[in-house]
């Protein structure tokens, strides 16, 4: 058994990505002896207001997940390199010699927020609502049983090296089997009810989010805070302002200030969050984009390098394939597609255009992602392709994303998040199955790629099927994209252990954040 543990492991480990560079800064505050009390208080700069985030079914965009990680806590917990996961709610697994389940032995004297115990029933009754839905997560799991009060087993068809990460994701956080049947999903939504280190006080959506301190939290001495508030702004200069008057003790800033605070002497942290892509409506018969030639002939029609150089302040890269430069599933064999505006005008003639055609880029509308696709627009016009950009809200975009109705010739923004495990986001975003992008056509075979890598037996073959599957990506122009982006928080002095980026922006634990008194 211990040695399937290992084997286990170390595929996990392979999945890690390095996404912030600040551990000089984290050893030092974690030398001095943390003070108890205090209220943390941070601005989010956001268009996507998280609505559900108590409900773990809901969890989807990193958002609701990010808001959702200081009440909920899952068996096992991402975690920085080497380890990738680490115990949190189980204390050890073991995976069967067949590899056709994995039990897991529970923590003994836990409690939810409303006092329910948590125990092997209460993981059954969590884990049993998603295998009741269509979620991608939990592939090839077919059942779950309770063993004892403390041990749980999670059966498998076949067996599946993603299963240990989706037990790190928010629609795997156990949530108190009393509250979900008194309130429901619409009650639990802005109310959750966890193991984690603290309770909600209070929410207000699109205003705030104030959290307090779980006293029979189950880490004995943790959390150092009495409480957290966060309050949500659309406006940058609004939440800098509130920042630099003392208000705030972190706030999430825009690329382009980043190096001024840093000029000014706070604390920065950037880190890679997204790869900005477009993706065309390319299952739509009528679209241009259906047509391969098309698609790759936008792809060198754009200055990837000079865009970023361009609108970057140093801090953001341009971006070739689907898979991050960091990821295990970057493919280093696939020749990026430079800035080539005379074989984009071969390709669109080769495809029956030469004087080009009109088309839409439809995105967000903050200040960054206009300049990045008003610089696009410049592209491509050169080459003739006369595009019309249009700006569209939150809800609008995730009715697009999530339910098609694009004006045909279409290229729809769509970032990967960067996170940890990648192949989660190949599964919940690109398989055919998913919700995600029903306007984008898959190619042939991509699906089996991912869902391979995903049943891999060693890392050799889930690296080597990974990049075989961003290859098919590539290969069709499935995607175009442009950029990695970084989501940058600063953050006072008196703030301490503030632990953002070690595993991924999506992952951030204020269990052991203290604030230094002044």
């Amino acid at each position: 058994m211990k040695k399937l543990f290992i084997v286990g492991t170390a595929i996990m480990m392979m999945s890690c990505l390095t996404f912030g560079d600040y551990a000089k800064d984290a050893a030092a505050q974690e030398k001095e002896k943390p003070q108890y009390g205090g209220i943390f208080k941070k601005v989010e700069i956001t268009r996507q207001i998280p609505a559900h985030f108590g409900w773990p079914l809901a969890l989807g965009s990193g958002m609701e997940t990010w808001q959702a990680l200081r009440f909920y806590e899952g068996l096992l917990k991402a975690a920085p390199q080497p380890k990738c996961i680490e115990p949190q709610l189980a204390t050890s697994w073991e995976l069967s010699p067949d590899k056709k389940s994995y039990t897991f032995h529970l923590r003994k004297g836990v409690k939810f927020h409303d006092g329910t115990p948590f125990n092997a029933q209460a993981v059954k009754y969590n884990f049993d609502l998603v295998l009741g839905t269509e979620k991608t997560i939990f592939k090839n799991v077919t059942s779950v049983e309770v063993v004892d009060d403390y041990t749980v087993r999670m059966n498998m068809s076949k067996f599946n090296v993603l299963l240990l990460s989706d037990l790190t994701t928010g629609i795997a956080f156990i949530a108190s089997p009393t509250a979900m049947k008194k309130l429901g999903e619409e009650g639990m939504g802005p109310h959750p009810v966890g193991t984690g280190p603290f309770k909600i006080k209070s929410f207000k959506r699109g205003v705030f989010l104030e959290a307090e301190k779980f006293d029979d939290y189950w880490q004995k001495g943790l959390p150092y805070l009495d409480g957290i508030r966060v309050d949500w702004v659309k406006d940058p200069m609004v939440a800098l302002v509130t920042f630099k008057r003392g208000d705030a003790h972190a706030v999430q800033i825009q690329t382009k200030d980043s190096l001024t605070l840093m000029k000014e002497g706070y604390k920065v942290i950037p880190c890679a969050a997204v790869n900005r892509m477009l993706a065309p409506d390319s299952r739509n018969p009528d679209s241009v984009f259906a047509n391969k030639l098309v698609r790759e002939a936008v792809a060198y029609a754009i200055n990837r390098r000079a865009i970023a150089k361009a609108v970057g302040h140093g801090m953001i890269t341009p971006s070739f394939q689907v898979a991050y430069k960091k990821s295990y599933a970057y493919n280093p064999a696939l020749d990026p597609r430079e800035y080539n505006p005379e074989k984009a005008k071969q390709l669109l003639t080769k495809a029956g255009y030469p004087n080009g055609f009109k088309c839409t880029i439809v995105a967000m509308g903050s200040r960054e992602k206009r300049m990045l696709n008003e610089a696009i627009q410049a592209n491509l016009a050169k080459v003739g392709i006369e595009v019309e950009l249009k700006f569209v809200d939150s809800a609008t975009m995730g009715m697009y994303r999530l339910k098609g109705g694009l004006p045909t010739n279409s290229l729809l923004e769509s970032p990967i998040l960067l996170k940890a495990e990648f192949l989660i986001a190949l599964k919940d975003r690109y398989v055919s199955t998913s919700r995600w992008l029903p306007q984008l056509a898959r190619p042939e075979g991509f699906d089996d790629l991912v869902w391979k890598a995903i049943g891999a037996e060693s890392i050799e073959e889930k690296v080597k099927t990974t990049q075989a599957a961003i290859k098919k990506l590539y290969d069709d122009v499935t995607l175009i994209p442009l950029q990695v982006g970084v989501m940058s928080w600063a953050y006072q002095p008196e703030v301490q252990n503030m632990d953002y980026c070690k595993v991924d922006p999506f992952h951030t634990w204020p269990t052991k954040m203290w604030l230094k008194q002044k």
